[in-house]
């Protein structure tokens, strides 16, 4: 049994996931920071809460995955729900070997 079976694919992968877990490393403060940002505003949980959260919620969202490369941002409203939002992530490139 390889003595490194049990760790993630990634570490296992050599360089490729040393650049991954360098990469998530540096992203894991600013996406710590932007789920704050999210958790500071006001909860919705109760009986007759302001609306006003929610759009604060949904439009700090809709800029994070705009930041983060998402597509086709769209909004689904139904009624005495909160916003859905949709998006979809650009296809990756496959490289070429």
């Amino acid at each position: 049994m390889h003595e490194n079976a049990g760790d993630p694919p990634f570490r296992r992968a050599g360089a490729v996931g040393g650049a991954l877990e360098t990469t998530v490393d540096a992203l894991m403060d600013g996406v710590c920071a932007d789920l704050k940002r999210l958790a500071a505003i006001p909860s919705i949980a109760f009986p007759g809460f302001s609306p006003e959260p929610v759009l604060q919620a949904r439009d700090l969202l809709v800029a994070l995955l705009r930041d983060a490369g998402v597509a086709d941002i769209g909004e689904l409203n139904l009624p005495g729900t909160a916003p859905v939002i949709t998006g979809s992530l650009p296809r990756a490139r496959r490289r070429r070997r």
